[in-house]
């Protein structure tokens, strides 16, 4: 009668034949709604004895999932599935309301897939955040691909070297469909910080979406310029209080910024 089951693997340690144990494991959970698997499937090309070794896994994984029919939460993050998203997940058509591939070295092959998965039409939350996603492919997929998730309230999509120009992209469609989104919380930190101008041009837009109540946009600390730290502060203070004051004359003091 299990229904949630959260395994993480803190040093990537996982083997071969933990993961083989695993699946069969898993496989005997057939009510599980939830399965968070964070740093297990590090599917590395050198990492196995043999390529077919790491292909087989793949497979076993697929049919495990497959067979969740229940499954509605899956998070897979901070693990190497570059070129594998299409083996894992053929086949899955269980309404997932929630996936997490944070940090799972996604490339453009493997958000192609993603965009042809019916059923992620279902989905309430997602996260890509932290892959690379700064190629032109990849940017053009993200625009296509979150037009297709019409029921998402949260979405990360953060330190993906996506540019300024792709997330106003985003929001222009969010502001196009406005009557129909659910979209409360949306994420998406630059690795740098973008231009002044660039930040007062996104708040002017996400600011006429009025179901989004928080926006997580600032970059870290230490990538604002600055010769030291409290130089940098100052720098970050003064991004924060232009921001403020963009949705203040938009009327949007509601709207979080961090």
């Amino acid at each position: 009668n299990i229904t949630h089951f959260h395994l993480s693997d803190t040093n990537m340690e996982t083997t071969e034949n933990e993961l083989k144990l695993l699946v069969r494991c898993l496989s005997n959970l057939r009510n599980l709604r939830v399965l968070c698997l964070q740093r297990v499937l590090n599917l590395y090309p050198n990492r196995y004895t043999t390529p077919h070794i790491l292909m087989n896994l793949c497979t076993d994984f697929n049919r495990l999932l497959r067979r969740l029919i229940y499954l509605r939460k899956l998070d897979l993050s901070y693990s190497y599935l570059q070129s594998y998203i299409r083996i894992l997940f053929s086949g899955l058509i269980q309404p997932l309301e929630y996936l997490n591939l944070q940090d799972c070295r996604l490339i453009s092959n493997d958000l192609e897939f993603l965009l042809s998965m019916r059923n992620l039409r279902y989905l309430n939350e997602m996260n890509l955040s932290m892959n690379n996603f700064g190629t032109r492919t990849c940017s053009n997929i993200i625009l296509q691909l979150i037009p297709r998730c019409s029921q998402l309230t949260i979405l990360s999509i953060g330190y993906c070297s996506l540019q300024a120009s792709t997330i106003g992209q985003l929001a222009d469609y969010f502001i196009k469909e406005k009557i129909e989104t659910k979209i409360s919380y949306l994420s998406f930190k630059s690795i740098i910080p973008y231009y002044n101008y660039e930040f007062d041009v996104l708040l002017q837009k996400f600011g006429q979406i009025k179901t989004l109540k928080k926006i997580l946009l600032f970059p870290q600390l230490h990538t604002y310029p600055g010769a030291n730290d409290d130089e940098r502060e100052i720098v970050a203070r003064e991004l924060y209080r232009r921001c403020c004051q963009t949705l203040q004359t938009l009327n949007r003091q509601d709207l979080e910024i961090l």
